[in-house]
């Protein structure tokens, strides 16, 4: 308890405000480890007034690992939970990025006049891969 105390003074001290030196203060002291930390700031994130999906998908982002793989199935659950195409959510960042490619390349392909040659047309679009 004297330690929480501390803990609030040295916070007010280095200029928070006493909201959040005394949330800071009681989230350092609970047991339980990264799980604890992770409910307390999602309920936290509830009682100021976030959705609870953000609130979830914040707690469980301080969970997992940092991995490009927890950070694709956190994105693919929010774009779920966000209403997008499960199709879409479910590309990660670089497929996402290669979709738009293959999108872009169609719709420069779609304009080029029908007469031109296979070789100018494929060349045109090697060189927007690139």
């Amino acid at each position: 308890m004297a330690q929480s105390a501390f803990d609030v003074a040295l916070n007010l001290a280095k200029g928070k405000n006493i909201t959040k030196a005394a949330l800071e203060a009681v989230r350092d002291r609970l047991p339980g480890g990264p799980a604890a930390r992770a409910a307390f700031d999602g309920a936290v994130a509830l009682a100021q007034g976030k959705r609870l999906q953000d609130a979830a998908f914040a707690a469980a982002g301080r969970i997992l690992p940092p991995s490009p793989y927890a950070a694709d199935a956190l994105s693919f659950v929010r774009g779920v939970a966000n209403g997008q195409n499960i199709q879409n959510a479910a590309l990660s960042v670089v497929g996402q990025r290669a979709l738009r490619q293959v999108r872009a390349n169609a719709a420069l392909a779609a304009r080029l006049p029908k007469g031109s040659s296979r070789g100018s047309a494929s060349q045109t679009l090697q060189l927007s891969v690139i």
